[in-house]
């Protein structure tokens, strides 16, 4: 478990990256740790989290649910592969508690069964994109050296009766058993309708933050982390919470002078599309000129073909400074910097900060109205 923690609203927040051997263990750990404190409320994380151990997917929904709650079920065409997962402790978190879990097209099995059952259960909001959709029992068997044979025994199905398996997995029309019932409504334990076959549908759905392709290429390049590690032993009086002031940005900017950025800005690769063409072109340029209404001087420089100029060139000159692109560079300044000085869980803190989905997380917490609004209809 990377990090859990509590935010100036008294909101708890615990993010899941993998169902690995020790999860529920750090769960459990730092649900009590939170419920010592009060919370308002809880935000589960699982956003990017593939899954793993199924007990500890059990494990997590035992701590968060009342007793004797049907969890997850599996059906296949034997006996042995049909069972019933239900809860079998008191929860630690208060009943009353609201939670709201976090997932994307990267939330798979595992954290799928966790979200879902949370949903179905009227127990949790889910806010973010539709998940991966794997509900599949499989076992794996070695026919040779070479070759592995994956057979599907049964599959997972929610409280509510609905399979989060989405029905292109195999692409071939295959598996029917189910998944033919993608449009079918089921309903949550307090009679809300909610769809299977798709993975797990959010209560909110939301975008996920896109970065400009220069930010983008500064992350590739891992300029953040470089600079970080470069910069924090030359100042030791950086401390956690990272404040980005006006001296680390003019640094920062200093710093990335030393690297060549290849990125593409949107629409630039039909823009020099556009110049091949018109420098194979037969046309005149006074005609061209009048028939798209350009002056003479700027169609020399589109079709000269000894011209290297290229507009989008000048954009690039101005990408650090735009406000949208400071926003992002400050997170990512912030992310790698606390990483350097305090580690893992004070980088994952700090991305909190510009994350809208999180916000969106809280602000329905702190409006209880809302919140008891979508778990009623």
């Amino acid at each position: 478990m990377p990090y859990w923690g509590v935010d100036k609203d008294n909101i708890g927040y615990i993010r899941i990256t993998r169902f690995s051997r020790n999860a529920s263990k750090d769960f459990k750990k730092g649900l009590e740790e939170l419920q010592k404190q009060n919370i308002k409320g809880l935000v589960i994380d699982l956003r990017g989290n593939s899954g793993g151990l199924l007990s500890n997917a059990i494990n997590i929904l035992d701590y968060l649910c009342e007793r004797g709650e049907l969890l997850l079920f599996s059906k296949g065409k034997t006996n042995r592969s049909n069972k019933e997962w239900k809860s079998r402790r008191k929860p630690i978190l208060d009943i009353d508690t609201p939670i709201v879990v976090l997932v994307n097209k990267g939330s798979a099995s595992a954290s799928e069964i966790v979200a879902g059952t949370l949903q179905d259960l009227d127990r949790a909001v889910i806010i973010g994109q539709n998940t991966f959709g794997k509900g599949l029992v499989q076992h794996m068997y070695d026919l040779n050296d070479t070759m592995t044979l994956k057979i599907t025994t049964s599959k997972y199905y929610l409280p509510s009766g609905r399979l989060i398996q989405k029905q292109d997995y195999l692409d071939n029309g295959f598996l029917t058993d189910g998944l033919d019932k993608i449009d079918s409504l089921f309903t949550t334990k307090g009679g809300r309708k909610v769809k299977g076959g798709n993975g797990v549908v959010p209560d909110i759905k939301t975008k996920r933050n896109t970065l400009s392709p220069y930010v983008q290429e500064l992350w590739r390049q891992g300029v953040f982390l470089s600079f970080a590690a470069s910069y924090v032993p030359f100042n030791k009086d950086l401390t956690t919470p990272v404040i980005i002031d006006s001296k680390i940005m003019k640094d920062f900017k200093l710093f990335i002078n030393d690297y060549k950025l290849k990125y593409k800005l949107k629409g630039e690769q039909e823009y020099l599309n556009f110049i091949d063409k018109m420098k194979q072109s037969p046309i005149s340029i006074n005609r061209f000129s009048k028939n798209i209404y350009i002056k003479e001087s700027v169609n020399k420089s589109f079709i000269d073909k000894n011209s290297n100029f290229n507009y989008f060139d000048e954009i690039k000159k101005v990408q650090f400074s735009l406000e949208e692109n400071q926003k992002w560079i400050k997170n990512g300044l912030e992310r790698e910097l606390s990483k350097v000085i305090a580690g893992e869980k004070e980088r994952i803190k700090a991305s909190l900060n510009e994350d809208k989905e999180y916000k969106k997380a809280v602000d329905l917490i702190l409006s209880l109205k809302e919140y008891y609004t979508i778990l009623e209809f």
